[in-house]
């Protein structure tokens, strides 16, 4: 009986450094945290991981999309670099359903494998793993990514007192905390009159290269609230 155990054990072993020899997952977890404007529908999350073959072979490879938990009304869509699929479509290789798309990936050669996630304007947590296996040994998983997503209303979770500019002083342009529910942004003199306007967008810097030094005041807006907060900008220009 102890033989026959330690010969499992062993194959098993085998079997293990086989799977791993064949498919690199980097990483092979990844969890994400996104504050999102729920009242945008059309917004869509991205988790992503690179996938490469460590053999010394082409292979011809499957995945499957399997939804652990997500909230209610979410869409997922999936694309592994050769075609992006609609929602409906949770692998790549299911001949009796006619589906026979395998990811051919050369020795040594990677793709970006990505999950889109559209929350449809609800919060909550979703978590995906996603089994590759080869064509040829469809039920005989070779690697494992586990996906996880956790969507948080924007709103709700940024603070005001958070909101900041930088660099300040300025020289030639300044970015605002990132993340920041915030649409638009303008800059005032100290009298009160509109210098510039600029749409927010994330982790974007907004040049001020061209306006006097001298002291500012951005208005960060968002277009549901109003006014979140109002800044000063010390502009200064870069002497020689």
């Amino acid at each position: 009986m102890k033989h026959f155990l330690l010969l499992i054990l062993t194959l098993s072993a085998i079997g293990n450094g086989y799977s791993q020899k064949l498919l690199s997952l980097e990483p092979n977890a990844v969890e994400e945290r996104f504050l999102v404007d729920l009242d945008n529908w059309s917004k869509t999350l991205e988790l992503s991981a690179t996938v490469t073959n460590t053999s010394n072979q082409t292979l011809l490879l499957k995945w499957k999309r399997n939804i652990v938990n997500q909230p209610l009304g979410w869409q997922t869509q999936v694309c592994d670099d050769f075609a992006f699929y609609t929602p409906e479509i949770a692998t790549n290789y299911a001949p009796k359903y006619n589906i026979n798309a395998p990811v051919e990936l050369a020795p040594g050669a990677s793709l970006t494998f990505s999950l889109h996630i559209q929350p449809m304007g609800v919060a909550g947590r979703g978590v995906y793993e996603i089994p590759f296996s080869l064509t040829k040994s469809p039920d005989k998983t070779i690697g494992t990514l586990i996906l996880t997503a956790n969507v948080e209303d924007a709103d709700k979770e940024f603070s005001k007192a958070s909101l900041r500019l930088f660099p300040n002083p300025a020289i030639d342009y300044f970015e605002i905390t990132p993340n920041a529910p915030v649409d638009e942004i303008i800059l005032y003199n100290m009298i009160g009159k509109k210098i510039r306007m600029f749409d927010a967008s994330q982790n974007n810097r907004y040049d001020i290269s061209d306006i006097p030094a001298g002291l500012y005041l951005v208005s960060l807006i968002n277009e549901k609230r109003g006014v979140l907060k109002t800044l000063r900008l010390n502009k200064r220009t870069l002497r020689p």
